[in-house]
């Protein structure tokens, strides 16, 4: 009996470290793309614009392909970022021509970098609202369950140590 509450307590902490884990990334995440809004701007020219295809799931889908060049500093950069997004930017062929047809090659456009780390770049900056209300139901999600398993593992151990003490 003893063997099966050790293997309680390890998967269930287990499972709790890995919801806590997330939880940290996705904060340090939201906060970094949050922060790109803020960021110095340097002016880019598009290098390439095309939409490329691929499948998601066995279902035929698109995406743009940007790449632009930037200089700061005296350094030039290439960057590909369009946005920070944990949602795809695969989808129709419609809304991957929609995205190049605004930023066909040669266009002067204005991306964010950052200034620690000026190659990293993006073109829009910041999280748009779906994006952020994407970000606190994940966030909360992740809390939920770190909760979760953090009053199981206590339970857990409640009902080691009651055994224990009792017989």
């Amino acid at each position: 009996m003893r063997t099966r509450a050790i293997m309680a307590e390890l998967v269930i902490g287990g499972i709790l470290a890995v919801c806590v884990g997330l939880l940290i990334d996705f904060t340090r995440d939201y906060f970094h793309r949050d922060e790109s809004a803020r960021w110095p701007t340097a002016s880019a020219v598009v290098t390439v614009s095309r939409v490329r295809d691929g499948y998601l799931k066995a279902v035929k889908a698109y995406a743009p392909q940007v790449e632009y060049r930037y200089t700061v500093a005296g350094s030039e950069h290439i960057g590909s970022r369009l946005r920070f997004s944990y949602l795809s930017d695969w989808g129709s062929e419609s809304a991957a021509n929609r995205t190049i047809s605004a930023l066909p090659v040669g266009r002067q456009i204005d991306v964010h970098y950052n200034p620690e780390k000026p190659w990293e770049s993006v073109v829009e900056g910041g999280l748009s609202q779906d994006e952020e209300e994407t970000y606190y139901f994940l966030a909360g999600l992740g809390l939920f369950f770190s909760i979760a398993f953090a009053l199981m593992l206590w339970q857990v151990r409640t009902a080691q140590r009651t055994k224990a003490y009792s017989g």
